[in-house]
Order: structure tokens, then C-alpha cells, then sequence
């Protein structure tokens, strides 16, 4: 059996017949996140990433496959993209999808960065605000929450 034909018996049965829309869950292997697994001639590869080569080509170095629809187990190639990790952690914050945090709202992140510009610790922002300190680190920075004023 060659790999294609390996990576669609471990893909949600009938795939072609899902709406385009819809996530392709991936029925086998996974890391402890949830991503998909398979080996090609004894190497672990994702399944995300195979998919994404399999339809696009090559994946320049530095980049990451992203899913659109934050499904670690998706393989529908329409909810992938290309971007740096970055812009994927960029994604994930600006959806508000970062586990175990809680989503800032602007009036907040306003307040952060005001607090910022007073001279107050990210550590203690982070305490005060219920999220990580990358999270308010990423707001002084700009990498985050960029156009909120």
C-alpha cells in the first residue's frame, strides 16, 4: 500500500463526500496535542504537513503548517495555511484559543498598556489580568493586539 493510499484509510470515512467546510479528522495516531502521525519508510511525518506538500509542494524551512480551524487532528487542506511560528501563536491569541487563558477584550488590553507605560512589571499584569506573562509581553511588544490604541 503506497502512502496515499495509507494516509485515506486513516482519514473520517467517506472524506470526498464531506463539504469542503467541514474538518477531516484524522482517525489515527496522534501526538500528545493531537496532531495526526503516520511513518513513510520508518519516519514519523504529520499529517497536517504531508497534506499540505501533497496539494502545494515543498515547505520552506521556518514555516508552519496552520490549521484555520484550530483542529489539531484536521487534515482538510482548505483549513490549512503557511506562516512563521509567529504568526501561528499571533492566531492562536488573536482567537483567543490559548488554553488555560482567558481572552483579553480591548478595553482591557488598553488598560495593560497603559499600566505598561507606567512603568507597572508584565508579572504583575499577567497576575492581575489572568493570562501568561508571554501574553502581556506580546502586547509591549506589538505582537500582539497592534492596533488597539
Amino acid at each position: 500500500m503506497n502512502h496515499l493510499e495509507r494516509f485515506k484509510a486513516k482519514i473520517l470515512p467517506k472524506l470526498f463526500f464531506l463539504d469542503e467546510s467541514d474538518c477531516w479528522l484524522w482517525l489515527g495516531r496522534t501526538n500528545e496535542k493531537g496532531y495526526g502521525k503516520f511513518d513513510i519508510n520508518r519516519l514519523p511525518v504529520y499529517v497536517h504537513r504531508f497534506v499540505w506538500e501533497l496539494i502545494n509542494g515543498p515547505i520552506k524551512e521556518g514555516l508552519c503548517v496552520c490549521h484555520t480551524c484550530d483542529n489539531p487532528s484536521c487534515c482538510n487542506p482548505s483549513h490549512l495555511f503557511l506562516g512563521t511560528q509567529e504568526d501561528n501563536i499571533h492566531d492562536m491569541m488573536h482567537k483567543g484559543r490559548h488554553v488555560g487563558h482567558k481572552k483579553l477584550t480591548e478595553d482591557q488590553v488598553r488598560e495593560i498598556k497603559t499600566k505598561l507605560g507606567e512603568g507597572q512589571s508584565c508579572k504583575a499584569l499577567a497576575k492581575e489580568y489572568k493570562v501568561s506573562q508571554s501574553t502581556i509581553s506580546m502586547i509591549n511588544r506589538g505582537a500582539n493586539w497592534s492596533k488597539v490604541a
